[in-house]
């Protein structure tokens, strides 16, 4: 009986090995077929008059343009006829700012509030492009505005915003306010004699 048994164990034990293989065999042979036209197709693709590698490249790489700063223009004698003073000048986001930092932003750029609000809902209208609003330009490094500017960046006020019947504080810091720099050229003794 113990015999009959063990000859019952081995033929479950080795049951159906040969479909399974099969079916593990066909699954692997479909997908390198697979493989094998996407490898085709993505080699004759037709990415115009140029090839894979100039497209990705072209993707890849980008050109940037930076204008350099001016150099110093100097006499025989080393004196300085012409330089560039390095400035900056505050750029504004009408867009984004947020209207509870209009007259902390006014003061800090030594400013009225009202010429200030004139000036973002001018920019704001249809007929004036809506970004990059030039509130100060030829600010000095170590002036005193770039100093209350930087401190109104970092500080931070609590606005209520409302979404679905919920109203929520939250603290944020100002938004579409940047520094730039600039240059302004600059001749020490006229600009008669740097010409």
């Amino acid at each position: 009986m113990t015999a009959k048994f063990k000859a019952l164990f081995q033929i479950s034990r080795t049951q159906h090995y040969s479909s399974r293989q099969s079916i593990v065999q066909w699954v692997f042979i479909i997908l390198i077929c697979g493989f094998g036209y996407r490898i085709i197709s993505i080699h004759q693709l037709d990415a115009g008059n140029i090839t894979l590698q100039e497209r990705g490249d072209k993707q890849a790489y980008k050109e940037f343009k930076s204008t350099a700063r001016r150099g110093n223009i100097l006499d025989r004698n080393g004196e300085i006829l012409a330089s560039s003073l390095i400035l900056k000048k505050v750029n504004l986001d009408s867009t984004q700012i947020q209207t509870i930092f209009i007259p902390k932003l006014a003061k800090a750029l030594e400013m009225s509030e009202i010429e200030l609000r004139a000036k973002i809902e001018q920019k704001l209208s249809k007929r004036a492009g809506r970004k990059n609003l030039i509130l100060q330009k030829n600010i000095w490094l170590n002036s005193p505005i770039l100093k209350k500017l930087e401190k109104l960046k970092k500080a931070k006020l609590k606005i209520c915003k409302t979404t679905k019947n919920k109203k929520n504080l939250q603290n944020e810091n100002i938004h579409g306010v940047r520094l730039q720099a600039d240059t302004r050229r600059y001749y020490p003794k006229s600009a008669s004699l740097a010409h």
